[in-house]
């Protein structure tokens, strides 16, 4: 063990860069009327017209460890394995909630703020990166309180598409959120630094 902290410190003194693999604490879909389902997957869709749903996707990262770290990027990793058979893509926006919940949630669609954090577009079945580096940020700084973000559909004309949850039965193919931070002295905490071993 102090062989490992030893180690910690010195790569932070030589200047190189500390990267974080975490899953979702919790994650969920929610359509405006029924409970939230919790399911091995999310799905993101808004099709009224064809008879979808306005459903949105909700993860929720517990990043305590880093509190007053600025990262240098956040990315946020999705396996989409189902695309609507009609071959549309589908675009989102990215808000952070602003109230608490988790996968015991029975309401409709969480309150979200106003600020779009970033626009996305799912296209073929593969792995999606997601830059969120300004949102981590805004929740690490404490700018902005984590309870979590939503996706939601830019408009009514969005096909449905569906990537896999934290609480899909296969590690290989759930969620993660990489997080990568400049190595400094001063940015570590024995927290972040037992984090790390």
């Amino acid at each position: 063990m102090k062989l490992k902290i030893a180690m910690a410190f010195i790569a932070a003194a030589s200047g190189a860069a500390y990267a974080a693999d975490l899953y979702p604490e919790a994650d969920m879909t929610t359509t405006p009327e029924a409970a939230a389902t919790t399911t091995a997957y999310i799905e993101v869709c808004f099709r009224p017209a064809h008879g979808h749903p306005d459903t949105r996707g909700s993860m929720l990262f517990d990043l305590e460890d880093y509190s007053g770290w600025t990262a240098e990027s956040a990315i946020l990793n999705i396996d989409v394995f189902y695309q609507s058979g009609c071959g549309l893509p589908t675009s989102f926006h990215t808000y952070a909630a602003i109230e608490g919940w988790d996968e015991s949630w029975t309401s409709g669609h969480l309150d979200h703020g106003s600020v779009n954090w970033g626009t996305f577009t799912l296209g073929d079945i593969d792995w999606y990166q997601l830059d969120i580096t300004d949102l981590v940020n805004a929740w690490l700084s404490g700018s902005v309180p984590n309870f979590g973000l939503v996706f939601e559909s830019i408009d009514s004309n969005q096909a449905e598409h569906r990537f896999y949850s934290v609480n899909a039965s296969s590690e290989a193919v759930r969620p993660y959120l990489t997080l990568t931070f400049p190595e400094t002295l001063t940015q570590h905490s024995w927290a972040g630094i037992k984090a790390a071993l």
